[in-house]
């Protein structure tokens, strides 16, 4: 009654004992009741249906991999906007630096240190702040020119100074 391709095999390879396979189980069982063949086609289409869900469509397996490059193009990016970032600061540190020396320098020759008397709309000079227009810090002046003279003190041959753009 069984052919051999009828016998079903276990998940070792091993032939179980004369167990027909499912599909050749469900033709018999119509065949022999004919009044129950749709409970038959009924358990075949939702054990091929199942089958059919188990394997992937390609569309599936496509959209995983672009998710997959599209969450390795996320982490890049953001290694990038870090980086970034961090110069950002950087360059902020950089230039509050530089617009305090500037301010400084600026009360040293007694100028407006907010635009050295070229912005006639400044809240602090209205243009009038051009070097000379104010008395100069005592303070601040001896401090910048203490700061200034350090380096010839230290060392008889001044060194010339860096350029930030050699550093890098």
């Amino acid at each position: 009654m069984f052919k051999p391709a009828d016998v079903s095999t276990d998940e070792s390879g091993t032939t179980a004992m004369a167990q027909p396979a499912p599909d050749a189980f469900l033709a018999d069982f119509a065949r022999q009741n004919p009044d129950l063949a749709w409970f038959a086609q009924l358990v075949a289409m939702q054990r091929q249906s199942a089958t059919h869900a188990r394997s992937e469509p390609p569309e599936l397996e496509a959209a995983r991999e672009e998710v997959v490059n599209l969450s390795e193009q996320l982490r890049q990016s953001e290694v990038r906007a870090d980086k970034l970032q961090r110069h950002v600061r950087r360059l902020a540190e950089e230039l509050d630096a530089a617009l305090d020396r500037l301010s400084d320098l600026a009360a040293v020759l007694g100028a407006c240190g907010l635009c050295w008397g070229e912005d006639r709309e400044c809240r602090s000079c209205r243009g009038r702040g051009k070097p000379g227009m104010f008395a100069p810090e005592p303070a601040t002046r001896s401090r910048f020119f203490a700061e200034a003279a350090e380096p010839a003190v230290k060392s008889p041959a001044a060194t010339p100074p860096i350029d930030d753009i050699e550093r890098r």
